[in-house]
C-alpha cells in the first residue's frame, strides 16, 4: 500500500460566504508539482455536507512551478477563465480555498499566482486581483502586504 499522508482542505460553504476545513489522507507523492496536482483533485471533488468543490471537475492543471520567492505558479487550462468569470462570491471563496489549502500544506509555498493557458490572467474577481500572487487570507480578511525575499540556498 502507498504511504499516505494528511492534508488539510478549504472548502466552499454552500449556503454562506465562509469556507470550510476537512481532512483527508492523500496518497504521498515525490515531487512538489504531483503533491499539489493530488491536492487540487481533492479541491475538486465535494467536502463534507453543505460544501461545494473549489474547483470544476474538468479543470486541467497544465503546468505547476514553485520560484525561488516561493509563489507557486499553477497554470490551468482555459475553462479557468469562464470559472472566474462566472458568480463572483462563488468564484471569489473558491480562489481563497485553492490559496489556502496550499499554503497551509506546502510550507515552501508562501504565494499562488493563477494561469490559464500560460497567460496571466487580468481578471478581477470581487476583490481579489488574479494578476498578482495571491497570499492566502480567509474571506472577508483583507490579506496583509508581504515583500518577496529569496529562499536562502539549502546546502
Amino acid at each position: 500500500a502507498a504511504e499516505r499522508v494528511r492534508v488539510r482542505l478549504f472548502f466552499p460553504q454552500e449556503a454562506k460566504a465562509t469556507l470550510v476545513e476537512e481532512e483527508r489522507d492523500v496518497p504521498r507523492r515525490s515531487l512538489l508539482a504531483d503533491s499539489v496536482r493530488g491536492v487540487l483533485g481533492e479541491l475538486a471533488r465535494r467536502g463534507g455536507t453543505g460544501t461545494v468543490p473549489a474547483l470544476p471537475s474538468d479543470v486541467e492543471v497544465r503546468h505547476v512551478y514553485l520560484d525561488a520567492f516561493g509563489i507557486l505558479y499553477l497554470d490551468f487550462g482555459e475553462r479557468l477563465r469562464a470559472g472566474v468569470a462566472g458568480n463572483t462570491s462563488r468564484a471569489e471563496l473558491a480562489i481563497s480555498a485553492i490559496v489556502l489549502t496550499l499554503t497551509t500544506n506546502f510550507s515552501e509555498v508562501k504565494r499562488v499566482q493563477f494561469l490559464a493557458d500560460g497567460q496571466e490572467l487580468t481578471a478581477r474577481v470581487g476583490t481579489t486581483d488574479l494578476r498578482r500572487p495571491l497570499q492566502p487570507h480567509f474571506p472577508g480578511e483583507e490579506p496583509q502586504p508581504i515583500v518577496s525575499q529569496p529562499r536562502a540556498e539549502q546546502s
